[in-house]
């Protein structure tokens, strides 16, 4: 969650597995089925992030991509801006 000097996020984009999106101030990843994502960062490598049943923000961290055949979780990705 952006800290209290940041200003609210007010934009969001669900990443479709293999589309790669503009990246943003973070992401929201909710969980059906836990397992890996395999989140591709704006440089082109790739985060591989356990990610447990639930919603978990990562903030900072520009990511611009899912990569669908090393994730192992049943999750949507969102970027937030």
């Amino acid at each position: 969650m952006p800290g209290p000097s940041q200003p609210p996020c007010v934009a969001a984009r669900p990443i479709t597995p293999g589309t790669i999106v503009r990246a943003g101030r973070g992401v929201v990843i909710a969980c059906s089925a836990a397992g890996n994502v395999r989140l591709v960062m704006a440089d082109g490598s790739f985060l591989d992030v356990y990610a447990g049943v639930g919603t978990a923000e990562f903030f900072g961290y520009a990511v611009v991509g899912v990569d669908g055949p090393g994730t192992t979780a049943t999750a949507k990705v969102t970027v937030v801006e």
